[in-house]
């Protein structure tokens, strides 16, 4: 526990009082519910597969109208790779917990971003476009959301304009740099990729952890033929992942 996040030993001491609340109370609703929404809080920071299934036992207790869950059923879905599952609750999250007159922050995007990313869940990515361009045209959520939706519709030039609009010195900025990288990638142009790969990288300690990032900016230095610098990459996504499902499929 020494050398945990404050942050998640934190949620792990409140999950373990929210678990002994429920063993009192086991038909405590409200309870299920608040334990749902810390342990999906606490996977999206530190995976552990017991939690992951403690979190599928709860959300099968609870009603799917329930609000608060939304997105710890997206997390949930993406996890088991049903990804239009959970594009559909994703959606339902932001449609409801973001009004006209409230928009997402650049930092509050950012956090909700890891599980919105997937290359096999485009339909999301149009239908958040839509949501977002309609109530916050110009806010920093919008550029990046329009930039992959761009790339899914094979239009490069657009999705680098897009993502062009916020690459600046914000420290949340590193999701520009990431789908500006990602662009120049699908255009066989790795000199261009790494390097937007290394901004972004150098831009926050959250981009660091982030895996579709290094995984890419692994396969961009072995398009330069930088083998040792991917070969870097490769383990230090095993350092940080190597205990996840899969992971090692690489």
């Amino acid at each position: 526990m020494a050398d945990q996040h404050p942050d998640i030993v934190q949620l792990r001491r409140e999950i373990d009082d929210l678990e002994s609340d429920l063993a009192v109370n086991p038909d405590d609703l409200n309870v299920k519910i608040e334990l749902a929404r810390k342990i999906s809080q606490f996977l999206d920071n530190s995976y552990e597969e017991s939690l992951a299934e403690r979190l599928r036992e709860l959300l099968l207790q609870i009603p799917q109208n329930v609000e608060r869950v939304y997105w710890a059923r997206a997390y949930v879905a993406w996890l088991d790779g049903l990804y239009e599952e959970a594009a559909n609750w994703y959606i339902k999250y932001f449609d409801h917990y973001y009004p006209q007159n409230d928009p997402p922050s650049p930092s509050e995007f950012v956090y909700q971003f890891g599980i919105m990313y997937d290359y096999r869940c485009s339909l999301q990515w149009s239908e958040l476009e839509t949501i977002f361009t309609q109530r916050w045209p110009e806010i920093f959520g919008t550029y990046i959301i329009q930039g992959w939706n761009y790339l899914f519709k094979g239009d490069s030039e657009s999705a680098q304009i897009a993502f062009s609009k916020v690459t600046n010195d914000s420290e949340e900025a590193w999701i520009a740099h990431f789908g500006l990288g990602v662009t120049y990638a699908n255009e066989k142009n790795g000199k261009a990729a790494v390097k937007c790969f290394e901004k972004a990288l150098l831009s926050s300690e959250w981009a660091q952890k982030f895996f579709s990032l290094r995984y890419q900016y692994a396969w961009s230095l072995i398009d330069v033929k930088d083998y040792q610098k991917a070969e870097d990459q490769f383990r230090i996504i095993l350092s940080i992942y190597g205990d996840q499902p899969d992971i090692l499929d690489l």
